[in-house]
């Protein structure tokens, strides 16, 4: 699935993600896999993680343990056997994190060894989105209404650690 993130969001679990070996197959034991996050991407995989879920037909083929390249760019899942046309491994367990300016892109495919060429690219987008302005306990704004209409088009409240807030709106109409 597509997903969004904010900046400066905390370290959040990934969507699972399903690779498919073409029928001329081409994931091997000698080269393992990767999947690259773009350099315009900006984020990184939380190396905190070592270990993985697998699933799928290929899910013995691989090791569940995972490292990591590139800055953490990059994370290597070791293929323990050749993959056979058409296997299929999903992976599920790893994180992003520090997300530090807006940004979009999908995630790489590298079949052929560490620094290796984009074999695929994910058709699931990830975007990651500035913070919401915050809006303090009492602000006032300041500025011209029309004499009977106002209209919000978005209120966003993100509070950490505490109850719900509650959002108070009066417009004082001119005299």
């Amino acid at each position: 699935a597509n997903q969004t993130f904010t900046v400066g969001q905390a370290s959040t679990t990934a969507s699972t993600i399903t690779v498919t070996d073409s029928s001329t197959p081409t994931i091997t034991a000698s080269q393992d896999i990767r999947i690259r996050i773009p350099a315009a991407l900006d984020m990184i995989w939380d190396s905190s993680v070592t270990t993985i879920t697998r699933g799928g037909t290929a899910s013995g083929k691989v090791s569940s343990t995972v490292t990591y390249e590139d800055s953490n760019k990059t994370v290597r899942i070791n293929a323990t056997s050749d993959f056979a046309g058409g296997d299929v491994l999903t992976i599920s367990g790893l994180k992003f994190t520090n997300f530090t300016a807006a940004s979009a892109g999908n995630l790489q495919l590298v079949v052929d060894g560490s620094g290796g060429t984009t074999a695929a690219i994910d058709d699931k987008t990830i975007t990651i989105n500035t913070a919401p302005t915050a809006i303090t306990t009492q602000q006032t704004i300041d500025g011209c209404v029309a004499p009977s209409t106002a209209t919000i088009a978005l209120v966003q409240a993100a509070q950490t650690g505490a109850a719900s807030g509650v959002l108070t709106l009066t417009i004082n109409k001119p005299t």
